[in-house]
């Protein structure tokens, strides 16, 4: 996720590595074309739907709670 944070924002994104906040009320950045924009951000949103329930699963496996 962050691999494609990068791609569309570049390195140096104030919050890009906080995975918490949430890079869709994010500007497009200048010179990107909104074609790639939205690409990038279609990935980006395929990518986080599949990490976020893992996440779930491992913090319920550590706290040890049941669903």
């Amino acid at each position: 996720m962050r691999n494609q944070r990068k791609k569309i924002w570049g390195e140096d994104w104030p919050g890009l590595n906080n995975l918490f906040e949430n890079a869709h009320s994010w500007p497009k950045p200048k010179g990107l074309h909104w074609k790639t924009f939205f690409k990038g951000l279609d990935e980006l949103d395929k990518l986080e739907r599949q990490y976020w329930p893992n996440v779930q699963r491992q913090l319920d496996v550590m706290l040890k709670r049941k669903n």
